[in-house]
Parts: structure tokens; C-alpha cells; sequence
């Protein structure tokens, strides 16, 4: 027996089926996604081990306010100022790769590991102690102001556009500053 108008209906439900089959699919790879996205968010924090560093970071560049930090809102730091501050680790700077002035004067940071912060031209380390300074390879630091540091070593090696540096007040038993042909003395 047929129907007028059942094949048709059976056609139409199969496509319906389809289409529905379809937006589950791409509602499901836009849920993978932003799950994605919002771990990769979730990472970038996680590498900002010292939640007085993270909360200034949040403060200075999520421009969203949804309180995950992405690479695109940490590039926009071009100057960050720590100082006076109760950070005491530097875990994740590397991130800010557009970093040129960083002022981590008066903290309770005891090792400046500074080897992924290339960009840095213009560096304050003022009053702190220092265990253990490392400062990146083939560095774009221009001007540095050290007073009141005490150290064992700052080993400046590998900032040859170095070309001011104050180290006033300060007491460090070995500083390295060879081949740095820019700097005035």
C-alpha cells in the first residue's frame, strides 16, 4: 500500500536526522576547542609559579578580565615594575616576549634567572640579594641599575650592548663584565 506523500516524509526525516547528526558534530568540535583553548590559558598561568607576580600580570594586560593570561596579552607588556613588591620567583617570564623595561628593584627575589628575557633593554635590580643571577645570551640590555645588591657573582657576559651600568652601594665578590665594549666606565 502506498501513501501519497510517505516517501517524501521518510526523505524529509532523513535529512532533518542529517543535518541534526551534523550541528552535533560541529557543536561538539567547537566544545573541544574552547576546551582547548581554555587549557592552553590555564597553562600560560600555571607558568607564573608566584601568585603575587601572576596577580600584577592579571592586573597589567588580561584584557578580557577572564582571568587567564593568553600569549597575545602577555606580548602587549612592553614595561612591567615588580618593585617594592612580594614576588619571589620569576618562573614564566620567558612568556613576556616583548619585555623591554623590567624594574624587579626591592623584592624578595633571590635568583634572577633573566635567560629568556632577550628583549629586556633597560633592567633595576636594586636592593636585593642575590644566590644566583643568570642573564640571556646575546642580551639587548642597554642600561642597567644595580645599587645596594649583594651577590657572589653577576656575570654580565652576554650583554654586549651594555652600555650604562650603576652598581653604587652595592657589595658583590666577583662581577663579570668582560667584553662589553659599549659600556661607559
Amino acid at each position: 500500500i502506498y501513501f501519497p506523500g510517505y516517501i517524501s516524509d521518510i526523505r524529509q526525516q532523513i535529512a532533518v536526522r542529517d543535518s541534526l547528526r551534523q550541528v552535533r558534530e560541529r557543536d561538539r568540535a567547537i566544545a573541544e576547542r574552547e576546551a582547548q583553548a581554555k587549557k592552553k590559558s590555564e597553562s600560560l598561568n600555571a607558568a607564573f609559579t608566584d601568585p603575587t607576580l601572576l596577580q600584577i600580570l592579571l592586573k597589567e594586560c588580561d584584557a578580557n578580565n577572564n582571568g587567564m593570561l593568553t600569549q597575545s596579552e602577555l606580548s602587549t607588556i612592553t614595561s612591567l615594575s615588580i618593585a617594592g613588591t612580594a614576588v619571589r620567583t620569576l618562573s614564566g617570564m620567558e612568556l613576556l616576549t616583548s619585555l623591554t623595561t623590567f624594574d624587579c628593584s626591592s623584592t624578595n627575589i633571590t635568583s634572577l634567572d633573566l635567560s629568556g628575557c632577550s628583549t629586556v633593554t633597560d633592567l633595576n635590580i636594586s636592593s636585593n640579594s642575590f644566590s644566583k643571577v643568570i642573564m640571556p645570551k646575546n642580551s639587548a640590555l642597554q642600561n642597567l641599575v644595580a645599587q645596594e645588591v649583594q651577590a657572589n657573582k653577576l656575570d654580565f657576559t652576554g650583554c654586549a650592548n651594555l652600555a650604562t651600568a650603576d652598581f653604587a652601594g652595592s657589595s658583590i665578590e666577583s662581577l663579570v663584565l668582560d667584553g662589553l665594549t659599549k659600556l661607559n666606565t
